[in-house]
Order: C-alpha cells, then structure tokens, then sequence
C-alpha cells in the first residue's frame, strides 16, 4: 500500500514548533504535492457500478466460444460468422448474468483468492451448464470435449485473472478519500475506511477553526471545504468524497460541492458509501436509505411470491435428497450423548411471531440450564460430534421442514430467540426492521460476517440484513444460495 501523501498550500510548509505541534504536522500535510507512486494512477480502474466487468465477462465469453472452435483439432471448418457470434453472445449473456448472481468480486471489492476463484468457477460452470442445454433443445448440436474444454477454461482466466491482477494493483494505489465533516459521523466513516486497503484517507475538511491542525484517528483536519478546488484535490489523488455533515450545510455549500463533481470528483453521503462498498447500512449514522427503501412487506409482493416459490422448489428437492441421512445422524448423535436426537427451539420469525425451529441437538443435554445465553465459536457446551455438525451445517437441515412449512425462507435473517430479540430490540436501532421478512436459513450477514456470539456481532450483522432487506430480489437470493457453497465447502460458521 502506498504511504500517505504529504500535501501543501501555495505559501509553503509552516514551521514545526513545540508548541504548535499538531497544526504544524498538518501544515505539512497541506503543504507538498502527491508524491508520484512507481505505478501509474489506476484510480480510473475503480468500476464502482461494475458495468465495466459485466461488458468484459460479455466479451470473454464470445472471445472463449469462438478460440475454441479456431483451437480445436477437430475444426475442419470455421462456423460462419453469424453462427459464431450469435451463439457466442448467448454464451455471453448468460456468463455476464450468473456471474454477477453468484457474486464474482470485482478487484475493489478486495475479496480473498479463495472466493474469487470458486465464484469464478460456479459462474463458469452454471453459465456454460445452462448454454449447453438450450443449444441442445434448438439447435439440437453438441461440442466436443475439445471445444468445451478450451471454452470453460478460457473463461475461467478471464474472468478470474484480470480481477486478480487488478485487485492487486489497486491494492498498491488505493482510492484517495477526504472526508467533509469532523464531527460523530466524519470519524465513524474514518474508523470504517481504515479497516479497508481499498481506500486511503488523507484528511477531514472542516470549518471549525479549532478543528483545524488536530489529528482524529491519525488523519489530519485540513481545513474548510471552500479552501480545495477540485483540481487541488485530484492532484493530492482525492477521487471521492464523503458528506458526513448535517444536511444544513450541505445546502449551505452546495455551489462548492456542485464543483467538485462538476470537476471529477466523486461525492457520496455515509450512508451510500457504506451501502455501494461495504453493502450494510449502519442505522446509527444514517437511516435515510432504509427509511426510503421500497415497500417489501406486502402479502402480494412479486418479490415475495418468487421467493416462495424458489423456497418450495429448493427446499423440497433438498429434503427429498438427504431425508436417508436422517436416522444414521439420530443414531450417531444417540450415541454420542444423552439426549433426544433433534432439538426443538422457540424462534422470531416475519412480524414478529413464534415458531419452532428444528435442528439436530449439538449440544449437551444441560446446556441452558442456567437460562438463555449467547452461542460461542468454541462454545464448551457443544458435544464433540456436534462440532462436527455445526462445521458442515448438517445440524440444519431439519429447517428445511420450517422452509417447506413457510415458517422460514432459503434466504433472510437468522430468526433469533425471543428473550434475546426483546433486549435487542430495545438497545439496538432498527432491530425490528429484520422481521419484515421471514427469516432464513442462510443470509446476506451470514455470508459477509463471521459466526455471531454477542450483542455487538448483532449490530454489525444488522447492518448487513439491513441491506438486504432494501435490496431483496429473487437474482440476490440467488446470489446468497450461491456464495453460501464456498462456505460449506470451507466448514465455515
């Protein structure tokens, strides 16, 4: 990652003095241009709406069907033009849609290697999987291992290697980010963007003089917004900037602002910044784009009705399949340990309700003998074959019951025990909102944040569920399925 740049005004660096030494670290902040890094600037590489990739994975597609055929030993003749290219679109069309249904990262989004390559992989294999059987039915024409091998594994490169090799780049050079406003939401958004490689801070813009100077979370206070032409920050490599400022002075300084777009400098609120980067919303901070998310409640909801279908499809073709595993699982957990074999517990479900949830008992017979309590990662009360299940998710597949019976979704927040629900909704904000949907076996929180053992993993998970209740639509439930296999592959929980 690249250092901090050290800025400057016009008049030169201000002296260093013992007295005075906060605002002389920030005068010499303020004082020195951007040092040019040995990698030329790659802030034009930030894809923010992915439209770029979806072009490129579009592009990677044609190109892949029609190498192989030009690659393939057995191509006596090219197919004509036409046929190449309007197949190879079809191909395209469905690379572009899955991959972004099964969440290929893009190189800002700073995903590991290992979820790169097993999104790359599904993407690849459903999209060629779903090409293969609709040019069966019309066109009744197979590919040869040759021409199907070369297209999959061309593929698999492009879409997979340039993001790599992106992510790695910008890794080096990160987005430069000034934040306006120094006040309770400028440093919540400082704390935020400093757990990330994706951004650099250089400072906070700020009127208030004896603001001026301070260093808050290690970033300097560099002055009023009035004082940076857009210009000044794009040569100090500012490409965005955040508003965490009440909406009084934003209006208040609307004209400074409008030229800052105006100039190629990207501005987003709090709230928009951690929904497009991070995909959450943070309720403490801004609840605006909650309160303005579209209605999802309605018993009539398309969304809803679609749900519910991929629900009962899903759900009972995965009942069906592992319902042989049930009794050796009864059995084994039998032996294992005293106790019944599955485990019933009172659970919150859509609007509030009660139901019964279903699992395979993991833990020792008197594991709550003193009252409810919150699960640990390495929790002592756990039987040792109950490792074993909460590591492969087996211990869940009596929800799919709860799924069949509409009691819970493929898809949603995890339902939550009343007595925790209770207290929870009294000291977190907007904890009710997770009950607009039904609650679901896998999630948007469960994918994107670790195992929850406390109040304060309940509030960061929040915000993910959050997120996906604005955002809930039948290609993110998909999504979710999808980016769920990674982790049951892993053993992760």
């Amino acid at each position: 990652m690249l250092r901090k740049p050290m800025l400057t005004n016009e008049r030169g660096p201000a002296p260093a003095t013992d007295a005075t030494p906060a605002l002389a670290v920030a005068a010499r902040a303020v004082s020195a241009p951007c040092p040019q890094s040995r990698f030329a600037d790659l802030s034009f590489l930030h894809s923010r709406g992915g439209l770029r990739w979806r072009i490129w994975d579009f592009a990677v597609a044609v190109a892949a069907f029609w190498i192989a055929f030009a690659l393939s030993p057995y191509t006596e003749k090219m197919p004509a033009v036409w046929y190449l290219l309007t197949v190879g679109a079809l191909y395209g069309f469905l690379l572009t849609t899955v991959a972004r249904t099964c969440g290929v990262p893009q190189p800002e989004h700073g995903a590991c290697v290992y979820e790169l390559l097993v999104t790359s992989l599904l993407a690849v294999a459903i999209s060629y999987f779903i090409f293969n059987a609709i040019v069966g039915l019309t066109l009744v024409r197979t590919y040869g291992r040759y021409i199907v091998g070369i297209t999959l594994g061309l593929s698999m490169l492009g879409v997979a290697a340039p993001r790599y090799v992106l992510g790695r780049l910008m890794a080096r050079q990160p987005l430069g980010v000034m934040i306006y406003g120094a006040g309770s939401q400028g440093r919540t958004c400082v704390r935020k963007l400093l757990t990330s490689k994706l951004f650099r801070v250089v400072g906070f813009l700020d009127h208030k003089a004896d603001l001026r100077g301070a260093s808050i979370e290690g970033v300097p206070v560099l002055g009023p917004i009035q004082e940076w032409t857009p210009q000044r920050l794009l040569d100090h490599g500012v490409a965005l900037v955040v508003l965490c400022v009440r909406s009084r002075l934003i209006r208040e300084n609307a004209g400074e602002l409008a030229k800052l777009r105006r100039g190629g400098v990207e501005l987003l609120t709090l709230g928009a910044l951690f929904e497009q980067y991070f995909k959450t919303i943070e309720v403490d901070c801004d609840s605006l784009p909650l309160l303005a998310s579209r209605p999802l409640i309605l018993h009539n909801s398309p969304n809803l009705v679609a749900k519910r279908l991929l629900d009962l499809a899903v759900a009972s073709t995965a009942l069906i399949l592992t319902l042989p595993l049930w009794p050796l699982l009864a059995l084994l957990i039998r032996l294992d340990s005293r106790g019944p074999a599955l485990f019933r517990q009172t659970r919150v479900r859509r609007h509030g309700e009660l139901f019964t949830i279903y699992k395979f008992r993991t833990m020792c017979l008197d594991a709550e003998k003193d009252g409810a309590q919150w699960a640990a990662v390495d929790d002592p009360r756990v039987t040792r074959l109950g490792r074993l299940l909460r590591l492969t998710r087996l211990d869940e597949l009596p929800q799919l019951w709860n799924v069949v019976k509409g009691d819970m979704s493929l898809v949603g927040p995890r339902p939550e025990r009343p007595e925790f629900v209770e207290h929870l909704s009294r000291s977190i904000p907007f904890y009710d909102q997770r009950h607009l949907l039904p609650p679901g076996l896998t999630g948007w929180a469960q994918i994107l944040y670790r195992y929850g053992a406390s109040e304060e993993d309940a509030r960061h998970k929040l915000a993910y569920d959050l997120y996906y209740i604005r955002n809930m639509s039948l290609s993110l439930d998909l999504e979710i399925l999808l980016r769920t296999v990674p982790l049951l592959m892993r053993g992760s929980r």
